[in-house]
């Protein structure tokens, strides 16, 4: 991507930071929210704090990995533990999770902004998310004012890839890893112990190797979602993984010939 348009995208991108005197960022150490953070560093005049939220559907080498991104951004750093599953919505896998999920998270961010003095509470969503309409946490950030300065700044998620890039930051190429309840099909319990072994699968299809790729669970099933590379590299190690899989209480392991689709539960 050329440089001077990289200029003024970061540019720009600082511009709608430097309107806080303070911020907190909510922090997950994907692309979006290390670019944020990284911009805010920059353009904010005051104190800025990176808030990971530890949940059930979030797995802890997100949390290691956004903890490492925020030494290496030089910013304060604050993990705000969530009881998502609390909430029966979430909980039971409704539809309206997303909202009721972020809405909940966001509430939180807010009050905690409030008990540091920070201004104003921001998010990483990207002018391509604004695109959706499978986003329906949208909606708590706008109903709750979380500012969105990616989005503002008419960043696209390849933008903010180039810029990541750009700057010299090690995650430009990080997969999206969108939250543990999306395995599962709606009405779905979403019990711990579910989790639990979603997120072990994961973590040795990851071990392996694989980046690109979703652990889909139906009942009995796990049915595995992988970009074209990840499925070579899976079936190259066939017997490996489904022994493991299996041995994590999945007695059907099958691999999608489909390949990685996002949102595959959201059709009606």
């Amino acid at each position: 991507m050329d440089k001077a348009l990289l200029q003024d995208l970061w540019n720009n991108l600082l511009q709608r930071c430097s309107v806080y005197t303070s911020l907190l960022v909510a922090f997950s150490g994907g692309v979006d929210s290390t670019l944020l953070a990284r911009a805010a560093k920059e353009a904010v005049a005051g104190p800025v704090l990176a808030v990971f939220c530890r949940t059930a559907l979030i797995g802890e080498r997100e949390e290691e990995q956004a903890k490492n991104l925020a030494l290496e951004l030089n910013i304060p750093f604050y993990v705000k533990e969530l009881d998502i599953l609390a909430m029966p919505e979430v909980a039971s896998n409704r539809r309206e999770r997303c909202f009721v999920c972020k809405w909940m998270m966001f509430s939180g961010l807010r009050q905690l902004a409030a008990e540091e003095g920070l201004e104003q509470v921001a998010e990483g969503s990207n002018a391509d998310d604004l695109l959706s309409n499978k986003r329906p946490g949208l909606l708590a950030c706008q109903e709750l004012n979380i500012a969105q300065p990616l989005a503002e700044a008419g960043l696209n998620k390849t933008q903010v890839r180039a810029l990541l890039q750009n700057l010299g930051l090690p995650n430009y190429t990080q997969p999206a890893r969108p939250c543990l309840a999306t395995r599962f099909p709606y009405d779905t319990s979403l019990k711990p112990e579910l989790l639990e072994r979603v997120i072990k699968g994961e973590s040795l299809l990851a071990d392996l190797g694989c980046r690109e790729f979703r652990l889909r669970v139906h009942g009995n099933i796990c049915r595995i979602e992988a970009e074209p590379a990840e499925r070579e590299l899976i079936m190259s190690n066939l017997a490996y993984v489904d022994k493991a899989l299996t041995a994590l209480g999945w007695p059907f392991v099958t691999i999608d010939l489909g390949g990685l689709k996002s949102g595959c539960f959201d059709t009606p």
